[in-house]
């Protein structure tokens, strides 16, 4: 296997597990009386039922466009593209991280 190909499945997977484990984390969390959301964003996009729908749509993005410049595309360096899946799935596993730590201080 490519090192290309190694790099783009490790920053889909860290990408899908991070989207995925932010919003259920989140969504759990919430659930508990003492914890409420911070994110004035995130706020606005569940009172108007649209958080999961932007997540998905995030992550379509965040998966999407990097795969087709991969592809359709061959010049020097175009591995650098998967530094986008990459760097938003590691930033939604340290959100992840933090609410898993948030709940669990609370038990």
């Amino acid at each position: 296997m490519s090192p290309l190909r190694t790099l783009s499945n490790w920053a889909y997977i860290v990408a899908v597990i991070g989207t995925v484990g932010d919003h259920i984390s989140t969504r759990i969390a919430i659930t508990h009386p003492l914890i409420v959301e911070a994110n004035p964003f995130t706020l606005l996009l569940r009172r108007h039922g649209l958080w999961l729908p932007f997540d998905i749509l995030l992550l379509v993005v965040c998966l999407g466009v990097p795969a087709l410049v991969v592809r359709s595309f061959r010049f020097e360096g175009r591995q650098a593209i998967m530094a986008m899946p990459l760097l938003v799935g590691a930033a939604r596993l340290v959100a992840t991280s933090y609410n898993v730590f948030l709940m669990m201080s609370l038990l």
